[in-house]
């Protein structure tokens, strides 16, 4: 689920190949092309404010109860409604090669909304793109030369907004819509790990995924979220960036801890930083390849006898390979910020 500018990136396509994703979502009934599989509501674990106290976040998995399908229109657009007090909703389903699926929801002027297409857990990635239009005529995805695996972004008018996906081969998928509530620039979604080793709160910036590039962790993480607000893609040179989190009790993972590992670059320990009373050590890392730029940064403890490892991977390009001036280097700081209030929530048990 990223941005991939078409034609401009074509000088360091080879590189940015190597690094792919898929999505972790629990698998979801297989429907048909005739009738859309009914999709789940669940008791919301998403606070519009971070939780005061994080040590008490629900686990990530909700309780989930049936929602009533989707109304099928005439012309085979299935509207979207979210239950009373919803904000979010995942919608799963099945694509058949060369077709198309149609949603539409309502929403109003200024909304926040994310749409977001997540695989089945049990495929790899499949090239599902989507456009997203309004009643108007207004194309919120995608736009100039960028494809569209997700968006996110203010919403210019109250109105209708028409989903479409389209995939060159079958595919099962859950379409994940969050929508913010009015005034609201940000929700916040709880995560805990299935080992209960941490927890953590993140914003609707981002997305769970699962990360298969090339390893850039000691180990693997339980936690992946892909940073998915369109602004800092469209139109820049940013590609893809991950928040990995994870911990492991390995004896041998434990005692080389907080030492640098180079993942296709040199790593160095730049200091240290204090989280929630927890000193970690920061290191950072990256290499290059055929225009592509990669970046890690990582903040690694020992805590109760199990080693952490939280990384920040950022993969954009060589900003002088463009050859279009509408291409702008993208936000940094503003990324790294939005990283570093994922960070702060994080509470290590």
């Amino acid at each position: 689920m990223r941005f991939k500018l078409l034609s401009l990136f074509l000088v360091f396509l080879i590189s940015a190949c190597t690094f792919q994703m898929e999505v972790l979502t629990t698998p979801t009934p297989k429907a048909t092309e005739e009738v859309l599989t009914p999709f789940q509501t669940a008791t919301p674990f998403i606070t519009t404010e971070r939780s005061a106290t994080p040590s008490a976040f629900p686990t990530f998995t909700p309780t989930v109860t049936p929602a009533a399908l989707p109304t099928v229109q005439p012309s085979g657009v299935y509207t979207i409604q979210f239950p009373p007090n919803g904000t979010w909703l995942d919608v799963p389903g099945e694509i058949a090669a060369r077709a198309t699926r149609r949603y539409v929801l309502s929403a109003l002027k200024n909304q926040i909304m994310s749409v977001s297409i997540l695989p089945d857990a049990s495929e790899q990635w499949a090239p599902i793109e989507m456009e997203i239009k309004g009643a108007d005529g207004t194309i919120l995805c995608p736009t100039q030369n960028y494809g569209c695996h997700f968006w996110r972004g203010s919403l210019p008018a109250s109105q209708q907004y028409y989903i479409n996906l389209t995939s060159p081969v079958a595919s099962s998928y859950n379409l994940h819509v969050v929508i913010n509530p009015p005034g609201r620039a940000k929700q916040f979604f709880d995560f805990v790990d299935p080992q209960g080793s941490f927890s953590v709160s993140y914003s609707d910036e981002f997305v769970l995924t699962r990360f298969q590039g090339a390893e850039v962790y000691k180990f693997l993480p339980s936690l992946t979220l892909e940073y998915i607000d369109t602004p800092q893609y469209v139109p820049t040179n940013l590609v893809e960036a991950y928040f990995m989190a994870g911990s492991s009790p390995d004896p041998e993972v434990v005692a080389n801890c907080t030492q640098p590992v180079s993942f296709g670059g040199p790593e160095t320990i730049v200091g240290t930083e204090t989280v929630n009373g927890v000193s970690f050590t920061k290191s950072e890392g990256g290499g290059v390849g055929a225009g592509n730029i990669y970046e890690q940064i990582y903040y690694r403890t020992v805590y109760n006898e199990r080693c952490y490892e939280i990384t920040y991977f950022i993969h954009y390009g060589n900003i002088g390979n463009y050859v279009s001036d509408e291409v702008k280097e993208f936000d940094r700081e503003t990324l790294l910020e939005s990283f570093d209030e994922t960070l702060s929530t994080l509470v290590l048990k």
